[in-house]
């Protein structure tokens, strides 16, 4: 009994080991592969654990191969390689693919030379299939190299199949084409190689001019019925070369307006709506609408743009023509499907003004509107004579006129102040340019950079110049200039180190408070104390809650009267801090600034003083002078009989 069952495992170990040994045993190494046949034979193995079979065929050269693999079901990837033997025996990999369970993966792989072809199969346990088929065999160079003598491709016809060739140095020669077209019809190339390679393409004019760079697919608009060329080129690292390239005619386009300036349509800048259509788009030449007008020189324009619900951007671009036929973007702007954009533009000149609409496909209008002529050049150049603006009264409409070498003048202006107040300088301008405004004081010495908007604290009642200018090359130089008075600011401490106020040493508490702020002349504390004598003198800030920083500046002052900072400190919030400073005896000065709100400060002096505790007060000495004599026995008397003890209620 026992000796059946022993039998009864053997045969179905056996039987186990038959249905997963492979017949023949495929090669493990590529000096051992299987020698087998590109056509269409299928060849099924078993990978086993650390398995790798190999096989090898010879290939025909300047032939299309096509590999299939199949796997097990539920028995995980199997992987196969494609390798070709260069002349020194190496393997270089052309192919990798793989399949998951019994999935199936189809490759092409094109082979230019005759060494011999090698396939490897790995990856998890468990059976595979395979198969090479020979698909067909490509004479080499078979096409133009040369942009010149391009060789013709037609339109619609079945697709061009063609291959690289490798040159005795390693690179690789391109193949060019060349299509004629229809005026507004539009054509889709297409290019698609074997899994071995990657070849694109780029498209060039007639003259042989780049208008397109490296592609699969593309689509072209002709406007005029010209031709163009395709340039097919590849990576010369890859060993296949195999592509099929071709032209569809995708039809007639519609188009309602010129696609060139040198053909706009012409329009009136009176406010009429005009209204359009984006038409088509393609990968070269989209749907351009292009308009003309012919301006009022000085003269400021506004443009309206109004797109189509749903039909994502338009966008418009102005353009003016110089004396030499070139073309100066000047306006940019663009509107999301049907909302509206303005944008206003300054011409100076009475040449020529374009417009172009374009983006995605879809409706549009808009319209162009005169806004008015401004003189050039209608105030001072010069900050001497500064052209004089009043406070409070409606902004200045100016402009800036370019001179004859391209130059741009400049404007200047002043205006008077009332002390303490705080005034606002603002500055617009149309879209065409970026005029800005720099602040200078009322002796033309510079104190603001350029800037929109400013806001200036007269300290004095002072003077301030305003110099309006801009890049010469905008061509727009129209802007507004006004200057508001924001009313008397609060201000507790002088301004100024001149005007700097005594305080005392001996840490009494002063209460202050930064009161306003601008872009010139901020609030600014200034305090002042004579240092007796050398030594370490106390310091103590506190802010103020939920009022940001409080800074504090310490200064001396040398024989010269100028101020040398020597300490900086601050505090955020009502944060205190407490510090000393080694100071020689002479002048100090003390400036509080920085976030609007309260602040507090002392200083204690290292001088000795009445009522310290090496100079105390003597018994008698009622006003605490440290002296005892008729001002005690005055108080003393005035206040005889005096009583503030409850009883005495």
């Amino acid at each position: 009994m026992k000796s059946k069952s022993f039998f009864t495992a053997l045969l179905v170990l056996l039987t186990v080991s038959l249905a997963t040994a492979e017949s023949p045993d495929y090669g493990n190494t590529s000096d051992e592969a299987f020698s087998i046949s590109p056509d269409s034979t299928v060849y099924q193995g078993y990978i086993d654990s650390n398995d790798e079979d190999w096989f090898v065929f010879t290939p025909t050269a300047n032939t299309l191969y096509r590999v299939t693999l199949t796997g097990q079901l539920n028995m995980g990837y199997k992987s196969l390689n494609v390798y070709q033997e260069d002349e020194f025996g190496d393997l270089t990999q052309t192919i990798h693919t793989y399949v998951w369970s019994n999935a199936t993966s189809v490759q092409t792989f094109f082979i230019e030379s005759s060494n011999d072809v090698y396939i490897k199969l790995y990856d998890n346990t468990g059976a595979y299939s395979f198969q090479i088929d020979t698909i067909a065999q490509y004479p080499p160079d078979g096409y133009s190299d040369d942009c010149a003598t391009a060789s013709p491709i037609i339109v619609d016809a079945v697709a061009t199949e063609a291959t690289l060739t490798h040159n005795p140095d390693g690179s690789l020669e391109s193949d060019w084409f060349e299509f004629e077209t229809t005026a507004l019809h539009m054509y889709q190339i297409t290019i698609t190689n074997s899994n071995n390679t990657n070849v694109s393409f780029k498209v060039y004019d007639d003259d042989c001019e780049q208008v397109l760079d490296w592609s699969k697919t593309v689509t072209v608009t002709s406007w005029f019925g010209e031709s163009y060329k395709i340039l097919v080129g590849g990576d010369p690292s890859y060993i296949g070369t195999y592509y099929t390239l071709r032209v569809v005619d995708l039809g007639l386009q519609n188009d309602d307006y010129s696609n060139v300036v040198d053909t706009a349509d012409p329009i009136v800048a009176n406010g009429s709506v005009i209204s359009g259509t984006v038409d088509f788009a393609s990968t070269y030449q989209s749907d351009q609408d292009w308009f003309k007008f012919t301006p009022t020189p000085h003269t400021l324009y506004r443009v309206t743009l109004t797109g189509q619900l749903s039909s994502g951007y338009k966008s418009m671009n102005i353009y003016q023509i110089d004396e030499f036929a070139n073309l100066h973007q000047t306006i940019h702007h663009y509107v999301w499907s049907n909302e509206t954009s303005q944008k206003t533009f300054f011409i100076e000149s009475a040449d020529d003004v374009y417009l172009k609409l374009y983006d995605n496909n879809g409706d549009y209008s808009y319209s162009i509107e005169n806004l008015g002529s401004y003189p050039p050049d209608g105030y001072s150049n010069d900050c001497a004579t500064a052209s004089p603006i009043t406070v409070d009264a409606a902004p200045i409409e100016a402009t800036l006129t370019h001179n004859p070498d391209g130059s741009i003048e400049p404007d200047w202006f002043e205006f008077n102040t009332v002390a303490l107040h705080k005034y606002e300088i603002r500055l617009t301008c149309s879209d065409n340019t970026n005029v800005n405004f720099r602040v200078y004081s009322q002796d033309c010495n510079y104190l603001l950079d350029w800037s929109k908007t400013a806001t200036v604290t007269s300290w004095f009642g002072e003077s301030y110049k305003i110099f309006v200018s801009v890049d010469p090359s905008y061509l727009g130089s129209y802007y507004t200039l006004e200057v508001v008075d924001l009313g008397l600011q609060n201000d507790d401490y002088p301004n100024t180190s001149a005007t700097a106020i005594d305080i005392p040493k001996d840490n009494t508490v002063i209460n202050g408070e930064v009161e306003y702020i601008s872009s010139l002349h901020n609030d600014e504390d200034w305090f002042t104390f004579v240092a007796a004598q050398d030594g370490e003198y106390g310091f103590t800030l506190t802010g103020e809650y939920n009022k940001g920083y409080k800074s504090m500046n310490i200064y001396t002052e040398d024989e010269l009267g100028v101020l040398h900072q020597v300490k900086h400190v601050y505090v955020w919030s009502d944060a205190t801090t407490s510090f000393t400073v080694n100071l020689t005896a002479g002048v100090i000065y003390v400036k509080l600034y920085d976030n609007l709100g309260q602040y507090s400060f002392s200083v204690d002096s290292p001088e000795p003083r009445c009522g310290d505790l090496d100079h105390p007060y003597p018994a008698g000495d009622v006003n605490q002078d440290c002296y005892v004599n008729l001002e005690d026995i005055a108080i003393l008397a005035t206040n005889w009989l005096s009583c503030s003890a409850p009883e005495c209620n």
